[in-house]
C-alpha cells in the first residue's frame, strides 16, 4: 500500500477494496493453487485530507491486507476449507483446472506479445 493510493482514494471519495492473495511458489512451469480472500470496502471518511489522514489510511490499508493474506494463505495450508478461522465462507465459483489457468496465461502472453 502506498500513501498515494489513499491519497487518491480519499480526494475521489472512493472506498478501497482489499484483497489478500496467496501465490507462494506459482509460476507458468509450476502451477499450484492459490487462495483470494476479499476483504469488505474500505472508507476513509472520518479521516483529514492531510498528510496525517493519508498515513492513516495507507496504515489501515496495509493491516487488512496483510490480515487478508494470513487468511488466504491458511486457506492453502488447510486445503480450502469450507468456512475460515475468522468465518469467511468460502466461494462457492467453480475452480479451474490447470489446463485452463495455462491457456488464460499463454493467451494473456500472446495479446502482450502482438
Amino acid at each position: 500500500a502506498r500513501r498515494g493510493a489513499a491519497m487518491i482514494a480519499m480526494q475521489e471519495g472512493a472506498r478501497i477494496l482489499p484483497l489478500g492473495l496467496e501465490t507462494y511458489g506459482w509460476s507458468l512451469t509450476h502451477p499450484r493453487r492459490c487462495a483470494a480472500v476479499w476483504g469488505e470496502p474500505i472508507s476513509f471518511d472520518d479521516l483529514t485530507r492531510s498528510r496525517d489522514g493519508y498515513t492513516e489510511a495507507t496504515e489501515r490499508i496495509k493491516t487488512e491486507i496483510a490480515r487478508l493474506w494470513r487468511l488466504a494463505n491458511e486457506a492453502v495450508q488447510k486445503s480450502f476449507p469450507d468456512v475460515l478461522s475468522d468465518g469467511t465462507p468460502r466461494s462457492p465459483l467453480p475452480k479451474p483446472s490447470t489446463d485452463e489457468i495455462r491457456g488464460a496465461w499463454t493467451a494473456a502472453g500472446q495479446r502482450a506479445a502482438s
